[in-house]
């Protein structure tokens, strides 16, 4: 047996890590499309939403990165109170954990009568 075929199975193992590891970059960066538009997407006007959420989308597709599209197009436009509170959380980060609790610690409290 010569050593070319002896080595094959690792030049190609090495080649298979190579292409996976250049997979997981892609998907890392098509993460990192998807983390993006969603921050920016749920930051923004409701009103705004479908229609940007149509671009983002298309500029994810026109830059082949087809399953960050999907993923994208996927994001759900948040209902009118859930924009509240995704604004609030953006604004105030602790907001939310100092009313809940607050609302707690009152929950502990008698009623007056």
């Amino acid at each position: 047996m010569s050593s070319s075929a002896l080595n094959a199975p690792a030049d190609g193992a090495a080649q298979d890590a190579g292409a996976a590891q250049d997979a997981g970059a892609a998907q890392d960066a098509g993460g990192e499309r998807v983390s993006a538009a969603a921050a920016e997407l749920y930051g923004a006007d409701p009103q705004e939403f479908t229609e940007r959420r149509k671009a983002l989308a298309a500029a994810a597709r026109a830059a082949g990165d087809t399953a960050a599209a999907k993923q994208i197009s996927a994001l759900r436009k948040p209902t009118r109170a859930a924009w509240v509170v995704n604004r609030l959380a953006r604004t105030d980060p602790g907001e939310p954990g100092r009313r809940a609790a607050s609302r707690a610690a009152g929950q502990g409290r008698p009623q007056a009568a």
